[in-house]
């Protein structure tokens, strides 16, 4: 299966990359978050066409959306001239194939020169934290 990273394109759907959104949720989160809240989720929590010129899609030959990745500026006043990985999630039966690595990659390639980049990641998440420190991520601190 080949996979291409591109910016989502004219047919691509909201619903597409939030039905992605919500399965990821569901099974990454279950032993994370209560399922109380992952019960309330539905495809319609996400509204990914709300950073459309900061997403990134992974798609197969048909188009079909296996990972996507948005990013833009820090939103944390913290850190000012810094940019932040707002979300990056591969579908599951994907995992494990680069596809996540291919969107970290083309993601940074695009935020400005020489600006840190930072990802909030939940300390329980330990595949993320993985997957984050295998791509040259630093823990900087923990809440």
């Amino acid at each position: 299966m080949k996979i291409t990273i591109r910016r989502p394109i004219s047919t691509d759907q909201p619903t597409d990359i939030a039905s992605l959104y919500y399965r990821v949720w569901q099974t990454a989160y279950r032993d994370i978050l209560p399922a109380g809240f992952l019960n309330a989720l539905s495809v319609d929590s996400w509204h990914p066409e709300e950073r459309w010129s900061n997403t990134l899609l992974a798609v197969d030959e048909q188009n079909t959306i296996s990972g996507v990745c948005t990013f833009g500026p820090n939103r944390n006043d913290d850190y000012p001239n810094t940019s932040e990985i707002y979300s990056l999630y591969v579908d599951d039966g994907c995992r494990g194939k680069g596809i996540g690595h291919d969107l970290l990659s083309q993601a940074l390639g695009m935020m400005p020169d020489n600006r840190d980049c930072f990802v909030v990641v939940l300390t329980e998440n330990r595949s993320a934290r993985h997957f984050y420190n295998s791509n040259k991520g630093v823990n900087l601190k923990r809440r």
